[in-house]
């Protein structure tokens, strides 16, 4: 049984670089979001709004 002979077509081959290029775009974006919102959520949650003289203390009942 004979094989088919493989078909050379150069113009999908560049578009397959082209879509190559496309996805290491998206990919950087994303990357580069996701650190973004890390920074954001750090600065908004962890960091918060702490008083300057610490935790605050219960209030004394007598």
């Amino acid at each position: 049984m004979t094989r088919p002979q493989p078909e050379y077509h150069p113009a999908a081959q560049q578009s397959r670089r082209e879509r190559s290029g496309l996805a290491f775009l998206l990919l950087a974006a994303l990357v580069l979001g996701a650190v973004v919102l890390g920074v954001w959520m750090y600065n908004a949650l962890l960091r918060g709004d702490v008083p300057e003289e610490g935790p605050a203390a219960a209030p004394t009942t007598t």
